[in-house]
């Protein structure tokens, strides 16, 4: 698959080199770096050149498994003025990620809670036009569109949408930058004006968390439901023989263990000892012993055994399915308890 896509970095098509860009990236193959260096160097196309440059530091710190020290206070920028509001924002910005993909509970800059501006007051950024933002401003957007497209890498689409609004939140000039336009088209699947307008409306990058968060639950549903489909009645049969014959086997080796135990103990004794009127009465009680119902008994023992077992197993699952809403198979859950 990745040749695929290293022999897609040669498309005259900037959009299919864009796509093949990301793809690597998310790929964490190593072999994949050579490549991307020589987009780096060689692309006509300032923005895939970074792109390429961003895609490559991603796999080496995903490989390597570095973890980024936090800023000292002395490095953390200043509290940010913001220069434009998005649509229902939270006044609190989340937390990022570390770029080896490590969450923390803290955010990467401390900021004075503020209030957000009457919905009346908002005004969207315009392409082509340029905004005054301070230098501050514009080193923490450009964080936020770095940590988008890590997040994207690691296909969460739905963080990386935030990071993208916040971004643009604090340098509205992004709107005409390719760069920040192309990891945007990355994150929501969707082109220009298209991908602009879910990142300021906070409805529409609700709605897109959200059928994120739903994909990402078909895809385990899908992954378990396809090795749940793996497994057969035939192999099934074989865990519940051997559970029969464990239980029906089991229990009878263990009585014949011990009666035998007994009378190798009877008949170590002194013979003063073995001919008092209490141990005539066991030695009577072993002889009268019969092999025979002792089989019998572990064998309906058994067969009851797994009856239950299965009459068990039959309600758990579909109890499971019809009222908690649960995705599998009787015979795979019948296959792993067994195992």
């Amino acid at each position: 698959m990745i040749d695929q896509y290293i022999q897609q970095l040669q498309s005259p098509d900037p959009q299919r080199r864009r796509q093949a860009i990301i793809a690597l990236g998310k790929s964490r193959d190593r072999a994949a770096l050579k490549h991307l260096a020589q987009v780096f160097h060689n692309d006509p196309d300032p923005d895939l050149r970074a792109l390429a440059k961003r895609a490559g530091q991603h796999i080496r710190q995903a490989v390597d498994a570095i973890d980024p020290k936090p800023p000292s206070p002395s490095q953390a920028p200043p509290a940010r003025s913001s220069v434009i509001h998005l649509i229902g924002e939270p006044e609190d910005e989340p937390p990022l990620e570390s770029v080896a993909g490590t969450y923390t509970d803290e955010p990467l800059y401390s900021e004075p809670a503020q209030e957000p501006p009457a919905a009346s007051a908002y005004v969207p950024p315009m392409q082509g036009r340029e905004y005054e933002v301070s230098r501050e401003n514009r080193e923490r957007a450009k964080h936020y569109v770095e940590e988008a497209l890590s997040m994207n890498m690691r296909g969460d689409n739905a963080k990386g949408l935030k990071m993208l609004a916040q971004g643009l939140a604090l340098n509205p000039n992004l709107i005409n930058d390719g760069y920040f336009m192309s990891i945007a088209a990355s994150v929501t699947g969707l082109e220009g004006d298209g991908a602009i307008q879910m990142i300021l409306d906070s409805n529409q990058r609700a709605s897109f968390a959200k059928a994120q968060q739903e994909r990402k639950r078909q895809e385990r549903i899908e992954k378990h439901l396809s090795t749940a489909r793996k497994s057969t009645w035939t192999s099934s049969g074989f865990e519940i023989l051997l559970f029969a014959l464990i239980i029906t086997i089991g229990p009878v080796l263990q009585v014949l263990v011990s009666v035998e135990s007994v009378r190798a103990y009877l008949n170590g004794l002194p013979p003063e000892i073995q001919s008092a009127p209490q141990l005539q009465e066991v030695r009577t009680s072993l002889e009268q012993f019969d092999v025979g119902v002792l089989l019998s008994t572990g064998i309906v023992s058994g067969i009851s055994g797994v009856i239950g077992f299965l009459i068990q197993g039959v309600l758990v699952h579909y109890i499971s399915v019809w009222l908690l809403g649960g995705y599998g198979t009787l015979r795979y859950m019948l296959e792993v308890l067994l195992g």
